[in-house]
């Protein structure tokens, strides 16, 4: 039996020094007495001891690439959609500077034909104005041929009867 003894005090040994291990609470300071508190024991007081380090906190996931597939698949989505919508500012864009240039061609053809009608218009004017001066003057100058003509009227030539 001695060697149960022996099992038994190794037990008993090992027991008390994880005892010891565990020993959360301080058993050398002595009980603290409630008394009435007044001002100066809370200032003397001990504050509780607080660790020394904070406690961990939650690690994120690690960005990687091999992420989330639908997060990859969205990303080239927004990618060829931002592309192809810069492609169609840049297209439209194009489009509408050909349309100014092609609008101040037109008007500045437009102008050139206004200055044209307005210069026709005039010539035309003096035109009609140099026919009515040429009637005038055709109108004049028949009036003075016919001026020493005379008009002999109820005058018949005079036969010969005898």
């Amino acid at each position: 039996m001695p060697k149960t003894e022996n099992k038994r005090k190794d037990r008993e040994g090992s027991s008390t020094s994880l005892k010891d291990l565990h020993n959360y609470a301080n058993t050398s300071t002595p009980a603290v007495v409630e008394a009435p508190m007044e001002a100066a024991d809370f200032a003397l007081s001990p504050l509780p001891e607080s660790p020394l380090q904070s406690p961990l906190t939650k690690k994120g996931k690690p960005a990687s690439d091999h992420d989330d597939p639908d997060d990859r698949i969205v990303t080239k989505l927004s990618a060829i959609i931002i592309a192809r919508g810069d492609a169609l500012e840049k297209a439209v864009t194009m489009k509408i500077e050909g349309l100014k240039k092609t609008i101040d061609f037109v008007c500045e053809e437009v102008k050139d034909i206004k200055k044209r009608v307005k210069d026709a218009e005039a010539k035309a004017k003096m035109e009609e104005q140099r026919v009515a001066s040429c009637e005038t003057r055709i109108a004049e100058l028949e009036r003075y041929s016919r001026r020493w003509n005379l008009k002999l009227a109820g005058f018949r030539r005079a036969t010969k009867r005898m």
